[in-house]
């Protein structure tokens, strides 16, 4: 039978390295998620598996699709996806041509050149649930199988400039198809169908493959997102394409230091054992201290210094009132502030002047004279 102290001095020993063992699992969890091999990157990348990224939709492609590639122009493929129109005007050039010649390039981003004019929200598509939209007025024989997507947010196109439409109304549509040369421009009025979240919602797979690879000798392109320094100016954009190049050894790393800082701060932070009661300094009420100082000067029975104290403010601040630097010495300081006073300006440099102050007699003598001057040039009242 173990003794009555040794399962409480057990606990009590838990109790206090706690943060040893918060260490040991915070550490633990660190390296499950930096070694992990998820690999992320800018929204609607066709190489990240992020919810807003697009690698299951170039995996899903590469089942139906003769080859699928992701590049920065589409080459000799038949079709291209536009998911983020951020081109040059070369490169949209360059695009053009290529649709002209025979290609099908399917826009995802509503606010492209390529796109038709927006005509509103996708909202009012949808039946106002959710995002899920039907399809509605449908002339594009390539959905004829597809029901229902769901698309998130979007934008509604106007249907008055483009050849066929799906997935919206006479007048307005989710997704249109225009022709240009020998080629033709399929707009969709958001990517969100096309990302690793909802790709697997109702028919937007289907819709995917049916627009993109409609048969097996289809050869497909994903043009490919701006890389870490082409795209815009925003810190989090930039700090986040740093964060996708490092590799997993390095993130790991820097991921288990940062933990280590913050437990070690927490550790250091908290003190432990018993509370110290700090002692709080004794607050004494102003009024309290001037008198207390007035009292201390009257026992030192120097009116020399009282004087040179009552001057010395008076100085400063009749300086300060002048625009003068508040050392400024006394024939300067009553030079200026002659003009506004009544007193003589050698009477004023007398009073601001450093000259001996025998007894108290003399001192009451000078206090009269320097309060009238204050109330005169300080508070613009007459003395």
């Amino acid at each position: 039978m173990s003794a009555p102290g040794t399962s409480s001095r057990g606990r009590s020993a838990i109790g206090r390295y706690w943060w040893v063992l918060l260490v040991i699992v915070v550490i633990a969890v660190a390296f499950v998620l930096g070694g992990t091999d998820r690999r992320g990157g800018p929204p609607l990348d066709p190489r990240s598996t992020d919810p807003d990224g697009t690698r299951a939709l170039v995996l899903l492609l590469e089942r139906y699709a003769r080859q699928v590639g992701v590049s920065s122009s589409p080459g000799g493929a038949g079709t291209a996806l536009l998911l983020v129109d951020d081109l040059d005007e070369p490169d949209r050039r360059e695009l053009e041509r290529w649709v002209s010649g025979g290609g099908v390039l399917v826009v995802a981003d509503p606010t492209s050149s390529f796109a038709p004019p927006i005509a509103g929200s996708v909202g009012a598509l949808t039946d106002h649930t959710g995002s899920a939209i039907g399809r509605g007025f449908c002339n594009i024989e390539a959905l004829a199988d597809v029901d229902a997507l769901d698309v998130g947010a979007g934008s509604a196109f106007s249907t008055d400039d483009v050849d066929t439409s799906c997935f919206g109304e006479v007048r307005r549509a989710f997704v249109t198809v225009t022709g240009l040369g020998s080629g033709e421009v399929v707009a969709l009025g958001s990517a969100d169908p096309f990302t690793n979240e909802r790709l697997g919602e109702l028919d937007n797979a289907l819709a995917a493959v049916s627009l993109l690879a409609p048969n097996s000798e289809r050869s497909v392109v994903v043009l490919e997102p701006p890389g870490p320094g082409e795209g815009p100016d925003d810190l989090y954009d930039v700090f986040g394409d740093l964060w996708a190049l490092v590799g997993p050894g390095p993130r790991q790393a820097l991921v288990q230091l940062v933990v280590a800082f913050v437990v070690y701060a927490l550790w250091r932070a908290r003190r432990l054992g018993r509370p110290v009661a700090d002692h709080v300094p004794v607050r004494v009420p102003s009024a309290e201290l001037v008198r207390g100082v007035a009292a201390l000067l009257g026992r030192t029975a120097n009116p020399q210094r009282s004087a040179d104290l009552v001057r010395r403010a008076l100085r400063r601040d009749l300086a300060r009132r002048v625009g003068l630097p508040a050392d400024s010495p006394a024939g300067d300081v009553a030079t200026a502030v002659a003009p506004l006073s009544r007193h003589e300006r050698s009477t004023i440099e007398q009073l601001l002047g450093d000259h001996p102050v025998a007894d108290d007699d003399e001192l009451v003598a000078l206090m009269g004279p320097t309060e009238s001057l204050r109330r005169e040039v300080l508070d613009g009242r007459d003395p």
